[in-house]
């Protein structure tokens, strides 16, 4: 992309009413938020803002990224490629620009169609005989309802398109639902594994710690003399007094008579 393209991309994403101050659009559009909210901005059915969080942590970047694939970029007919948003996610340089650019095409193809079928729409409501076209389209889908069908096999009935769209709908949002769900056991096990080396840090930290205090208490007791302490149960030989004092007759000193 040369400098216009960016300059005009650039405007173009400052005309669109944003949570956040655009600073660095690398790093602010990085875990998907603002992202989500533009796609909010062009297709307001599609988008639930509650699913994306603010992230940090690069999984849970993808992880938004990931879901605005799975639920909002499918319906539109928008293809991202893992790499894309790993590179996103990462802040590579030039990877949110080119996502923008094709989002950006994406949108004004998406404008253009939508403003092509309200013309068709409002040019086929009137018929060449001056009468409203619904109502002649509808008198012919009666018909045909009411005609028996040649086709059909008899014993065999055939699904209206609106349940077996429907049914579509439901097994779609199902297989979405279990994505998500396995998704978020991944960012879990993940979370798990971190704490579990944070764990084995502390618990390394901690030994280092107890065996420092054993080394000085060791040098500790080396320096300091010993002193013992003399009590009731102590010999008297080791009290420095003599057995044969205590045993030697008791001489009175000299005058003095008993």
């Amino acid at each position: 992309m040369d400098e216009a393209e960016l300059h005009s991309l650039y405007q173009w994403v400052d005309g669109i009413s944003l949570t956040r101050p655009k600073r660095n659009i690398a790093r602010d559009f990085s875990d998907g938020v603002l992202m989500a909210e533009m796609c909010k901005h062009f297709f307001p059915k599609y988008v639930d803002l509650h699913n994306y969080s603010s992230a940090q942590s690069v999984a849970q970047k993808q992880y938004n990224w990931h879901t605005l694939d799975r639920k909002v970029f499918k319906r539109l007919n928008f293809y991202i490629s893992k790499k894309d948003i790993e590179e996103v996610t990462t802040c590579v340089p030039g990877s949110v620009e080119k996502v923008l650019c094709a989002f950006k095409l994406k949108v004004q193809q998406l404008q253009a169609k939508k403003l092509s079928e309200d013309a068709n729409r409002d040019a086929a409501h009137t018929s060449t005989d001056g009468s409203p076209r619904s109502q002649v389209a509808d008198e012919a889908m009666k018909t045909a309802a009411a005609a028996p069908s040649a086709r059909a096999p008899r014993g065999t009935t055939t699904a209206p398109p609106s349940h077996r769209d429907y049914t579509g709908e439901i097994i779609q949002e199902k297989d979405e639902t279990i994505q998500e769900m396995r998704e978020t056991i991944d960012i879990l096990e993940i979370k798990i594994k971190k704490m579990e080396q944070l764990l084995e840090i502390k618990d390394h930290k901690i030994n280092t710690l107890l065996d420092k205090l054993q080394q000085q208490q060791a040098q500790v007791g080396i320096h300091q003399p010993h002193q013992q302490v003399l009590t009731h149960e102590t010999p008297m030989q080791e009290q420095g007094v003599a057995w044969s004092n205590l045993t030697a007759p008791f001489q009175y000193p000299p005058g003095v008579h008993y």
